[in-house]
């Protein structure tokens, strides 16, 4: 989990869960109130791993619609419980573009 550059704290996974679930906010650290923002690479990763198993499940998969729908529902449950983990951010302050 990513720290802050100014003061070392963790910054958390329901702070980050918050970011993806509203629309890429920025995260405010909890220590010194650095904002930090999602990195374009972490929004095309998230964007991919959510809409690539609609496209596989639909051609590759021979499964009733009741199961892809399932399928793809638990999939999209895993990606956002797990995207924070690994998510990441920038401060604007430092120069980062945020590529």
């Amino acid at each position: 989990m990513q720290k802050c550059m100014k003061c070392n704290n963790k910054l958390g996974y329901k702070n980050k869960m918050g970011s993806f679930l509203w629309g890429y906010s920025p995260i405010i650290c909890e220590g010194c109130g650095s904002k930090y923002y999602v990195r374009w690479s972490t929004r095309i990763i998230y964007a991919c791993l959510i809409s690539l198993p609609v496209i596989l499940l639909n051609h590759f998969v021979s499964l009733d619609h009741d199961n892809k729908l399932w399928g793809y529902l638990i999939w999209i449950l895993l990606v956002v419980l797990v995207m924070p983990f690994w998510a990441g951010y920038y401060r604007k302050d430092d120069g980062d573009s945020g590529e």
